[in-house]
């Protein structure tokens, strides 16, 4: 396989029950990136392999029983100093193994680490080991098993690709390319590759006494019975739990960014700092856009510092290989949006970077379809036809039944927890089914990110309060009015105002909207291509990537070829697949190519 040597980024763990894969791992590591951090290991238990780049959270610990990493930087639960990273995290950790291998039970992780993590812990003389999730795999572990010589081989790695290559598991699943062409992702557990799983989140992973490998869940967001609280009380809890996050955070750290954008989820952590002079807020956009603007207006309530990051048009197709290289093919270059900025900008000199991402998905209900009452009114309600089955006619129906018969044996497993409400997590839970995971794929092995609404009571509180309350952002508002007060003046990017309820703003947006309809009219008779939004438009790259002629070479891997209806082949394909699934084949074709 030929791999691109360069700077690629890393934060990941490799581990085999094999003692003789350390080289294995190490150049495996080092076709990827100059000059790597590593932590190498082994014993009659195994190899294990770390790699970690500046700025990164991670904890590696050995002594004469163990062997274990903490990969990310959640916080720690067992002590109020939550964010003293490293002894507490050791005694954290250790207590739990000493209850799970020396008395046998079952390990609570949130009674010990709160947030984004991975962990691998090896009993040394017993030749056991333990791998664990957060409660949503923000960061997924992948493994695999093989014979060789007639000796079991269990291998596993935080990195698709560097697993595929030590473990000799290249085969791509076509399955799982054509749920991609419907999806964006493979359904859990499946992975892009044919014998590669995930690690289940919330769970713990075991191979304990020489028995075979089982997963256990430590917390599963069980579905309420009945809703005993309010909207406002949600409100409160949510509140709450930011306002301790940023406590901590200022607390204990001297330099702190916010991602700050024109939307609302980073505009309420630019208004808990306000004034505060160790506290910087960054913009990134394509040009000095709107978004920018907003931004600007907002620091400077805020009393904020503002750094603008710009990206030229090139700034994504520049990204499929190195996000590639850094994160594996199955993360979606369109989210790598700090991939190059973050060192371009340096953003290690901040001690840790906010961003308030997954406000979307675990309080605004980003993944449940919805419709707009009216068109343009931006007063929303859920689209019960956006839970069907997705289907495109340009893939064979064999491999439709067979991706449509994976997500419902997934959505089966729901059910059992969540009866009425099982679609409403089936891009949740794990996370790894939404494509947007792809942000903390990037973001974690750049620099030290973190995101207060990743915070497990969050989730926990998203898991029990009805979708109705998500959308229209009632839960946010119930949250945080008071800081959307302070920016009433200061529009939402979208054109709409955060203070305002949807029935509000629909009068706004209905001008809005039809603006923009007599703008996009008015572009396209006068030829002109500018994007002035911050994110660029995924119909606008999939056409200079067809300009570019980027699919000639792609669209021949004999894979697609396989999954795809011979009278479709190619051309129906981009007609029928939306822009944003094709820019994502395009990141596979090439991947496949070169294995």
């Amino acid at each position: 396989m030929d791999v691109m040597k360069g700077g690629a980024m890393l934060n990941d763990f490799f581990f085999s029950t094999s003692p003789n894969r350390c080289d294995e791992w190490v150049q495996a590591v080092r076709r990827r990136t100059d000059d790597p951090d590593l932590r190498i290991c082994s014993g009659t238990w195994g190899a294990f392999v770390s790699v970690h780049g500046a700025g990164t959270q991670y904890i590696v610990r050995e002594n004469e029983d163990y062997l274990f990493m903490l990969l990310g930087h959640p916080l720690c639960t067992v002590s109020k100093t939550t964010f003293a990273f490293g002894d507490i995290e050791e005694k954290a950790i250790l207590a739990a193994l000493e209850v799970h291998f020396t008395e046998g039970q079952a390990i609570d992780w949130t009674r010990y680490f709160n947030g984004i993590f991975a962990i691998i812990a090896i009993r040394k003389k017993s030749n056991d080991f333990l791998l664990a999730t957060d409660t949503l795999s923000f960061v997924q572990i992948y493994y695999t098993s093989r014979t060789v010589a007639g000796e079991h081989e269990f291998l596993c790695g935080t990195h698709l690709d560097i697993l595929a290559e030590v473990s000799d598991r290249r085969v791509v699943d076509k399955l799982s390319v054509a749920e991609c062409i419907l999806y964006l992702k493979p359904t859990f557990p499946y992975t892009l590759l044919e014998y590669v799983r995930s690690v289940p989140p919330a769970s713990t992973f075991t191979q304990f006494h020489g028995q075979p490998t089982r997963s256990e869940y430590y917390w599963m967001p069980w579905e309420p019975e009945r809703i005993d609280f309010s909207l406002e009380d949600a409100g409160g809890w949510v509140r709450q739990v930011v306002e301790d996050s940023l406590d901590t955070v200022c607390d204990e750290y001297r330099s702190i960014a916010i991602l700050l954008s024109g939307g609302g989820d980073s505009r309420i952590f630019a208004g808990m700092l306000a004034d505060k002079k160790n506290v910087e807020a960054v913009t990134f956009s394509e040009s000095c856009s709107r978004e920018c603007m907003l931004a600007q207006k907002i620091a400077s309530r805020s009393n904020l510092r503002h750094v603008c990051c710009f990206r030229n048009e090139d700034y994504y197709f520049n990204l499929i290989d190195p996000c590639t290289q850094m994160c594996g093919f199955d993360n979606f270059y369109i989210h790598a949006h700090m991939l190059h900025l973050a060192d371009k900008y340096d953003f290690n000199r901040n001690d840790v970077v906010l961003s308030g991402l997954w406000a979307d998905l675990l309080l605004k209900g980003a993944q449940v379809p919805v419709k707009n009452v009216l068109p343009g009114c931006g007063v929303q309600k859920i689209d019960k036809h956006g839970y069907e089955l997705l289907t495109c006619d340009a893939v064979k129906k064999g491999y439709q039944e067979e991706a449509h018969a994976r997500r419902q044996r997934h959505n089966q497993m729901l059910k059992k927890i969540r009866p009425n409400s099982y679609k409403d997590f089936e891009e949740v839970f794990p996370y790894s089914m939404s494509d947007t995971l792809s942000c903390v794929s990037v973001n974690r092995r750049l620099f030290n990110a973190y995101d207060p609404f990743a915070d497990f009571r969050i989730i926990d509180i998203s898991s029990k309060v009805p979708v109705e309350w998500k959308i229209n952002w009632k839960l946010q508002r119930a949250a945080f009015q008071d800081i959307f007060e302070k920016f009433k003046d200061i529009p939402h990017s979208s054109g709409s105002q955060c203070s305002k309820g949807s029935l509000q703003n629909a009068p706004r947006c209905l001008v809005l909207a039809t603006k923009k309809k007599a703008q996009r009219y008015l572009s396209r008779i006068m030829h002109c291509t500018r994007n002035y939004d911050a994110w660029p438009k995924t119909a606008a790259m999939y056409k200079q990537a067809m300009a570019r002629n980027m699919y000639s070479n792609v669209v021949g891997a004999g894979i697609f070829r396989d999954i795809l209806e011979e009278v479709s082949y190619p051309k129906q394909l981009f007609k029928k697949a939306t822009p944003k699934h094709m820019l994502f084949l395009l990141q596979i074709g090439r991947r496949v190519q070169a294995l």
